[in-house]
């Protein structure tokens, strides 16, 4: 026999096919095997690429009998039937609490003429929040895909992401960060900052809020283009979502401060949009306050220091609103002395100490004079006149000038006093 790997044909259906091994041995005394005459081969094949029904084609003249007749071409039927074996993975995707039964994997068989094969995808639990689950191709977000429970067809080895989608809107409320919490009143001409935050279920916002976004309301009114609004950048990036903080001053009236998100002004990677959330901030604006301060000294009892030439008085002065605590060209302050019957500006004036009571508020001022004894060292009696617009309150109302008689009581130089006048 000649008869070689070469010269023996494997058909799939009738279709020749190249397996990955094709292994023909030697051949053997059929009689020591089979107890038939001739010679026996044994052919070993593996690795099709195609499922059906194996059959054996052997060539014309490779086979031969000792009187030099050869065979003709001859077709073997085999009654082999090749199976595909199709394997179907799946991994847990986005939203999914589990996959029944934890299944990682199926498989099914290719057989005869058939091109696939199917398998029934297991079920899916969603995580809350999350519904209508399927298994997709990829990873990535698709709108449909295959039903947990359902049969499909396969006829590759093929992996399927279990995944859910998201259902939950996004939520946006004031930041438990907003200094203005707790409540507080504050005034027109005061700059209100607030922070809103805004998260999702999924983690991650794909459109963000913007300063258009919000409006602003004070007592009940739309006050929108009544307010300076501005929104710091970049945001800040919180657990599940964004945190946003938003300025507002110049307001033009008065009421409780309320903020309102705008329906659709935050989207998450489901496309689920937030709906219309007011915001309240727990700051009230007060009312425009038109009253100036009203002050004057607290005591007209006063104790010049001889030995290091300054005096120290109080101004007392009650507004409706708060007052600043910076004041106006205080350096304008003068005082009058029956000495010289003159008024005179102090040699330097400054703002010791402010301090706010009840319904009043008071500020501690030092003054320096000059040490010619022809100021203060010589009299008993004299006058401080505190022109207008020294002290003002938020809302930019000034003081008028205002004149008080003082006493004075010396306070001497350590080694008994120096005062010439005396």
């Amino acid at each position: 026999s000649t008869m070689t790997k070469d010269n023996v044909h494997v058909l799939v259906d009738g279709s020749e096919v190249q397996p990955t091994k094709k292994e023909l041995t030697e051949g053997v005394s059929a009689t020591e095997v089979t107890g038939d005459n001739g010679i026996q081969h044994t052919l070993t094949l593996n690795g099709f690429d195609n499922n059906g029904k194996v059959s054996i084609k052997i060539d014309e003249g490779v086979v031969k009998d000792k009187y030099g007749n050869t065979n003709d071409e001859l077709t073997l039927d085999t009654n082999i039937n090749i199976k595909k074996r199709v394997v179907v993975t799946y991994e847990k995707g986005s939203g999914v609490a589990s996959i029944a039964d934890n299944k990682q994997s199926d498989y099914c068989d290719i057989e005869g003429s058939s091109d696939s094969c199917s398998v029934t995808l297991p079920e899916i639990t969603p995580l809350t929040g999350y519904d209508k689950p399927g298994y997709f191709t990829t990873d990535q977000a698709q709108k449909t895909g295959e039903t947990p429970g359902t049969s499909i067809s396969v006829s590759e080895d093929t992996k399927y992401y279990a995944k859910a989608n998201d259902t939950t809107r996004p939520v946006c409320k004031i930041s438990d960060t907003t200094p203005e919490n707790p409540p507080k009143e504050i005034a027109p001409t005061d700059t209100a900052t607030i922070s809103i935050d805004c998260t999702d279920t999924s983690g991650s916002l794909s459109k963000e809020l913007t300063n258009e976004d919000v409006t602003v309301t004070i007592g009940g009114e739309d006050a929108t283009s009544n307010v300076t609004k501005t929104l710091a950048s970049p945001s800040t990036s919180i657990t599940d979502g964004k945190r946003y903080t938003f300025t507002l001053k110049d307001f033009k009236s008065s009421g409780l401060l309320t903020m309102n998100v705008n329906a659709g002004a935050v989207t998450d990677a489901s496309n689920n949009k937030n709906i219309s959330t007011p915001i309240t901030t727990g700051i009230t604006i007060k009312s425009n306050d038109t009253t100036p301060p009203v002050c004057s000294l607290t005591s007209t009892d006063l104790n010049p220091d001889e030995y290091n030439d300054y005096i120290n008085f109080s101004v007392k002065c009650t507004d409706e609103s708060d007052m600043k605590t910076t004041l106006n060209n205080l350096s304008f302050i003068g005082y009058y002395v029956n000495y010289n019957s003159q008024w005179n500006t102090f040699k330097s004036i400054e703002l010791e100490s402010h301090s706010k009571e009840l319904g009043y508020d008071i500020f501690n001022i030092k003054a320096s004079y000059s040490d010619n004894i022809t100021d203060f060292q010589c009299s008993h009696e004299g006058k401080i006149r505190i022109p207008e617009g020294i002290f003002e309150d938020m809302y930019g109302n000034k003081n008028s000038q205002f004149e008080e008689t003082i006493k004075l009581s010396w306070v001497l130089h350590p080694s008994g006093g120096s005062n010439a006048c005396y």
